[in-house]
């Protein structure tokens, strides 16, 4: 557990996976919302492995021209803090999105059916279950879901932000959104919008 900024953490997951973005021609955005505390108490690796997973698949099954996005949010009550990954990826059906955090994997990979199989390839993997599993271990609950065939996928998560002992957390609101976005390339060259990036 440790003090940190998470706008840092989101613009190195940005800096990690831009390139590939780019190379598959999708716009890639990470807003972090005004209510957002500054610094948060947490555990920076844990957090950040999720959304490296997170943020893998949803490129991974996302066609060019499409988009990724990520959000950080205000959770359901103060001290939690909720993240998204949202992508306009191939989707998945119902009775995938019930096997995603099953124990039941074969060769590391989720079964799917034929039909799945042939809309999502690869399958999504050990991955998945495995950043669950961390979730958890933050103190929050499972990864919430919501997919539909050829329309993409939203994966969100919500972890609470402890305190130390007399360790005072900034919960007042920002008065600005940090946003970083990164559209597809565009005659042979990319561009990278950042906007209230916030790291002083």
């Amino acid at each position: 557990m440790a003090e940190f900024r998470i706008r840092d953490k989101l613009q190195e997951i940005y800096q990690l996976f831009e390139v590939q973005a780019q190379m598959k021609n999708i716009t890639m955005r990470i807003e972090v919302d005004e209510g957002v505390s500054e610094y948060i108490y947490s555990d920076p690796n844990r957090i950040t492995q999720i959304l490296n997973n997170l943020t893998s698949n949803a490129i991974k099954f996302t066609p060019s021209g499409g988009s990724v996005e990520i959000y950080a949010r205000r959770g359901q009550y103060n001290d939690n803090l909720r993240f998204e990954v949202r992508d306009s990826g191939c989707g998945m059906s119902t009775e995938v999105i019930q096997s995603l955090f099953s124990d039941v994997i074969s060769n590391g990979r989720i079964a799917t059916s034929s039909s799945d199989i042939r809309t999502n390839p690869t399958g999504i993997g050990i991955g998945m279950e495995i950043s669950n599993h961390l979730v958890k271990l933050l103190g929050g609950e499972s990864i919430q879901v919501e997919s539909e065939l050829g329309k993409g996928s939203c994966f969100s998560f919500e972890v609470p932000i402890y305190l130390k002992d007399n360790y005072s957390l900034d919960l007042s609101p920002k008065r600005r959104t940090t946003v970083i976005t990164t559209e597809p390339f565009e005659n042979g060259v990319s561009k990278c919008l950042c906007r209230n990036i916030l790291i002083v």
